[in-house]
Formats: structure tokens, C-alpha cells, sequence
């Protein structure tokens, strides 16, 4: 979905030529719209930027060793400066604020969807998503473009020509989900308990470690609320799973 936050992402990459993502790092990006970066040991942040009508600083925790992380934050950053002067001074942006998906009009919202067409934008990415999904290309696609597994799954939910789903779960309850708009359960309740019979389940409740490959896992363990499930009672979806946080693990579903 385009938003007014991605088109003024696209509208920046046009203005300093952007035509590929080895054209650019988010580093000179920063730079070439006036904003000095810098890295520090921060307190209990992840970034912050502090601007003015013209100009920011913009910090990135230097205790974060993950580069992904890091273009993260800078990008989202630098969404706050171009969406956000005169509405705040600083922002300062913690791991809940950085992973603020579904919150409605929220700034933090909208630095996101900055970060996303910054980091992958539409035109580079789109032609990549091509094909049956799999997880080996969702890892490819974070490697070209030096972007978390989190904002890339994000990114080809949005873009690609598969269906998936897209959960995050801490400790069991599901925080948050998206999906594909063709993907064919929809109704998965922030708050619901994962369920036995899931890779999701047997992580956090049976203490197994989740798989290096995706593994089947029946529609109805997933989606029992959904009122589509009586049509899809015999599906099985592709589960899979990787750790982000100490107590959070994103899980991926799709099917053939």
C-alpha cells in the first residue's frame, strides 16, 4: 500500500538518483540530506534524532553490532526528519517503538514505512519476489539489501507475488500479525495463545528449538477462530520460525 510516508521516501531516492542498492548506503543518505551521524553508547535507546526546521543529529547505539539493526534505525531516523520536523524535537526510539508495526497514525508507524521503501525500495525489490516463496530467498533478499529478516518479510508481504503471513510472537501470545491480502486466513487476534500442533507452540511451551526449515503445520492449529477455516479444514501451511528478541520469535506461514 502506498502511503504518504513511502512517497516521500520515493521522492528522496529520485532526488539524489538512486537507481540501485549499491548506489547509496544509508550512511550517505543520512549525509546527503544535512544530518550528522554519529554512534554512542545510549541508555536504554536504540536511536534518537534531535532536529530542528533545517537540520538533526541523529545517534545509533553503538552497543548494536548487527548492521541490518543499525540501517534500521538510521533509515527510521531519517524518516522522523522528513516527516516529522515541527511536530517534535527529538525522538528517541527504543526496541518497542523500532518494532511499532500495527499501532494506527502513529509516527513511529509511518518512520517505519519510510524505512521500508529506503531500505528495499518498491522498484528494486519487486522484480526479486518473483516465484514460489521460500524462505532461503527471503534470506538472499535481507542480504542484497542489507536489511533485517523482520523488515525484509515485511517487505515481501507487501510486494511479493506469494502469500504469506507474518507473526510475531513473545512469550506464546501472538503480538502482532500481517498478511498478503491473498492470503486465505486472515482473523489471528493480538493476544491469542499459539497453539499445540505449531513449531510456535512446541518453541515456547515444549522448550524445542525451532527447525532450520520450514515444517507443515494444519490451517486449523493456526486459524481456528477464522470463519473461513470450515473451507480450508484439510490445508496445510509451511511454518517457520527464527528468533529476534530475547523472548520473541517471528514465524512465517505459507502454502502450496
Amino acid at each position: 500500500m502506498i502511503t504518504p510516508a513511502t512517497l516521500k521516501a520515493k521522492s528522496f531516492l529520485t532526488s539524489i538518483g538512486y537507481s540501485k542498492p549499491e548506489d547509496f548506503s544509508i550512511e550517505e543518505m543520512i549525509w546527503s540530506a544535512g544530518i550528522f551521524l554519529k554512534e554512542e553508547s545510549l541508555e536504554g535507546s536504540e536511536g534518537r534524532i534531535l532536529m530542528d526546521s533545517t537540520t538533526a543529529i541523529v545517534t545509533v547505539n553503538s552497543n548494536i553490532t548487527y548492521q541490518p539493526k543499525k540501517n534500521f534505525i538510521m533509515a527510521h531516523e531519517l524518516g522522523h526528519f522528513f516527516l516529522h520536523k515541527g511536530k517534535s524535537t527529538l525522538f528517541s526510539d527504543t526496541e518497542k517503538t523500532l518494532s511499532e508495526w500495527i499501532k494506527n497514525d502513529s509516527q513511529e508507524l509511518e518512520a517505519n514505512d519510510f524505512a521500508k521503501e529506503i531500505l528495499m525500495p518498491e522498484f528494486a525489490f519487486q522484480p526479486l519476489c518473483v516465484g514460489k516463496f521460500s524462505f532461503d530467498l527471503i534470506k538472499k533478499l535481507a542480504l542484497k539489501f542489507n536489511s533485517s529478516i523482520t523488515a525484509t518479510l515485511l517487505r515481501y508481504k507487501d510486494l511479493g507475488s506469494f502469500p504469506v503471513a507474518v507473526i510475531f510472537i513473545e512469550n506464546g501470545i501472538v503480538r502482532w500479525s500481517f498478511f498478503s491480502h491473498d492470503f486465505v486466513l486472515q482473523y489471528l487476534p493480538k493476544g491469542t495463545k499459539v497453539r499445540p500442533g505449531t513449531m510456535a507452540y512446541d518453541y515456547f511451551f515444549n522448550k524445542i528449538e525451532l527447525p532450520d526449515k520450514g515444517e507443515q503445520v494444519e490451517a486449523i492449529d493456526w486459524f481456528p477462530e477464522d470463519h473461513n477455516i470450515e473451507r480450508y479444514l484439510k490445508w496445510n501451511f509451511y511454518e517457520y520460525g527464527i528468533n529476534v528478541s530475547k523472548d520473541g520469535i517471528l514465524t512465517c506461514l505459507w502454502g502450496y
